[in-house]
């Protein structure tokens, strides 16, 4: 914020009209920081009187917030402030009184409102609400998508919501085309321009000039040529770095994100080991044949989370180590996973998989990367995944599960109900609390994750198991047919233009910022 000043200053800019000629975007909660520091520039540094620089700052901050709980927003103690920051707590409850006389004034003193929209969370421990502040300090509130949107209004900032409703709105997010095509899968990028030319790079939404060529054969034989030299360059990285041996005719099925219960990596752990056991019993082969990639990171604190990872390990050495079925399903949990590891992935997805639990996930972009470099989804409901099924046609997306106002209307869901109804979920429990967690190193360190799920199943897994294998059969059925999954495919690519970083920097800068756009 000083940097900006001081440039403004640079061209002998007159401080009052900071707010006419700078807009400062906040990406998240522990960013709300700023809007007393602001403060603290203007009132202490640049003279300009509180009313002033309180109006100046309000329209100067604008605020996009991915929460999906309350709880997510940042909230630090008042006496940390205080010690760290002395003048900007004091700024802080400064802005707090004058903002609760206006909505005494709106409210009454009796309303609970007062205590709602108050920047202070009183108790035992007083805390800064920093994202409330942010919406408070801001001109312009955004969700990611609408169903995060919706959360936002209605469980994240409800109070803020109804005393101010014409700041929150919704900007899906989106992707840039060319670095997530035309720079990481150069191949496909030069095989577009070949068809229709250029004008894609800057205007993504004339990829759908590809769909008048589905019938176009040589150009579908073209494309799955693509995909299996990005799939052959994606399986000589994954041996000379990882040391892991692919196979590169099989179907690559990834998921990636962060390693979280709401990503719902289980489920797709579930399926893994449902398919191992249908493949020991040797009555039936499970599909096309796969490599399972899942790659991602945990917050160091999150013990779940920890041991999805380890479970997923644990399961990728089961399988892979089974000459038996080997040769049918690979597992691989990609080592170190980042933005570089991402763009070599890109290019060889055949199937995305994106489980997160409905309400629970701001936007999710992976799949749409994956989706402009070719790759069919299966997807939740949830995030951007429906802005996603709308645009590119249900029939060409797999989706499964609950919806978040079906899972809202569940009442007295048991999960141990569920288990002993389905047979195939009993064997997969039997199968890791008898075989494999016995023969494992510190085994038992998975039983609190079985638990959750035995015993609440908070993100509904065990529920969308049955929908999410039915899905995972009728992709399997499609993958035989090449031709077909490949028309598939480049309607994927066309249709996936509208989600392009341009479309959301284009909107945000007219609907926000309030700048003009060449």
């Amino acid at each position: 914020l000083q940097d900006i000043i001081r440039r403004f200053k640079l061209n002998d800019n007159n401080i009052g009209d900071l707010d006419k000629k700078i807009a400062i975007h906040l990406g998240g909660s522990r960013c709300g920081l700023a809007i007393p520091e602001l403060m603290r520039i203007l009132v202490d540094k640049e003279n300009v009187p509180w009313s002033k620089a309180w109006e100046m700052t309000r329209s100067i901050f604008s605020y996009t917030s991915h929460a999906v709980f309350r709880e997510d927003s940042e909230i630090w103690p008042v006496y940390k402030v205080g010690q760290i920051l002395p003048r900007h707590l004091q700024i802080v409850f400064d802005v707090n009184q004058i903002h609760l006389e206006e909505v005494r004034k709106k409210y009454g003193n009796e309303s609970g409102y007062v205590r709602e929209l108050s920047l202070i969370e009183e108790g035992e421990v007083k805390r800064i609400r920093f994202a409330d502040m942010a919406v408070l300090g801001s001109s312009s509130v955004n969700g990611v998508s609408r169903e995060q949107t919706a959360n936002l209004i209605q469980k994240v900032f409800p109070s803020f919501a109804a005393y101010v409703p014409e700041r929150f709105s919704c900007k899906v997010n989106g992707i840039g085309q060319r670095r997530w095509l035309l720079n990481c899968n150069r191949p496909l990028g030069l095989l577009i321009n070949k068809h229709i030319g250029e004008k894609w790079i800057r205007n993504p939404e004339l990829l759908n000039d590809l769909e008048a060529m589905v019938d176009n054969e040589k150009l579908l034989e073209s494309l799955s040529s693509v995909k299996k030299q990005a799939k052959a360059r994606l399986a000589a990285t994954l041996r000379d770095i990882a040391g892991f041996s692919v196979d590169e005719s099989m179907m690559f099925d990834v998921q990636t994100g962060r390693i979280h219960p709401n990503k719902r990596q289980l489920l797709h752990v579930l399926y893994l080991l449902h398919c191992y056991l249908e493949l020991k019993k040797g009555t039936t082969t499970v599909g096309a044949r796969r490599i399972h990639i899942f790659a991602g990171k945990a917050s160091p604190s999150d013990f779940l989370a920890k041991q999805i990872i380890h479970l997923i390990s644990t399961t990728a050495d089961c399988i892979n180590n089974d000459p038996q079925v080997n040769g049918q399903m690979r597992v691989i949990f990609m080592p170190n996973f980042s933005m570089m590891w991402a763009e070599r992935i890109a290019p060889a997805v055949d199937l995305a998989e994106q489980l997160s639990t409905a309400t629970l996930e701001p936007a999710g972009t992976f799949c749409m990367k994956f989706a402009l470099n070719g790759a069919l989804t299966l997807a939740s409901l949830s995030g951007a995944n429906n802005e996603i099924a709308e645009k590119i046609g249900k029939e060409y997306i797999f989706t499964f599960g609950k919806s978040g106002e079906e899972l809202a209307k569940l009442q007295d869901y048991h999960p141990a109900d569920l288990l002993a109804k389905d047979e195939r979920l009993r064997n997969i429990f039997t199968f890791l609390e008898n075989e494999l967690i016995p023969r494992t190193p510190e085994g038992h360190a998975f039983y609190p994750l079985l638990s959750s799920l035995r015993d609440s199943d908070r993100q509904f897994v065990l529920i969308d198991f049955d929908d999410y294998v039915g899905k995972q059969v009728l992709i399997d059925t499609l993958y035989t047919y090449q031709l077909a999954w490949m028309k598939t495919s480049l309607i994927n690519i066309a249709r996936i233009g509208w989600f392009s970083s341009d479309r959301v920097v284009q909107e945000y800068a007219r609907d926000i910022w309030k700048v003009s756009v060449e």
